[in-house]
């Protein structure tokens, strides 16, 4: 039972607010036409939810992604920024939930570890089968945010 609680509420739960904390960066840097994806397989439903449309597929408890339609005009530094809100969100919803409830609910105690792994995991700088993590984008745009300084500032 306490499987099936966490599997189809608490981790969906957890990769949803993951995905939030790239949308709030977003929003807070105005970028605009942002979803979000919570599972795989074909859609259930969608809707939209303060700017920013949200799709349900039906394995719900696996996975999420978002997006947003104007990745072009977004600076390096701005995707760097974008790429870390979905790990830091976890880890503050951990830290939060170590705070407010009591660790010895093994629900809980799950939530908080899961939160702390998906953020720290979506932290490491990785690419497999073509996706690249939180982390990799965050320094691999840094890292094209530093060449371009230097070469503005060289006159190259």
């Amino acid at each position: 039972m306490l499987l099936i609680g966490f599997l189809l509420l608490a981790a969906p739960i957890s990769n949803l607010l993951h995905e939030i904390g790239h949308i709030l960066v977003a929003r807070f840097f105005q970028v605009r036409g942002t979803q979000i994806s919570l599972g795989i397989g074909p859609k259930l439903f969608g809707l939209k939810v303060g700017g920013t449309f949200l799709e349900i597929n039906l394995v719900y408890f696996i996975g999420a992604f978002s997006k947003n339609d104007s990745s072009l005009e977004i600076s390096d530094f701005k995707k760097a920024m974008i790429a870390v809100g979905g790990p830091v969100m976890n880890i503050v919803i951990a830290v939060v939930m170590m705070r407010i409830y009591e660790i010895e609910n093994m629900l809980v105690s799950l939530t908080i570890f899961y939160n702390i792994w998906l953020g720290i995991m979506n932290l490491l700088p990785y690419k497999f089968i073509g996706k690249a993590s939180d982390g990799w984008v965050f320094l691999s745009s840094l890292f094209e945010q530093m060449k371009n300084n230097y070469r503005k500032n060289r006159g190259v």
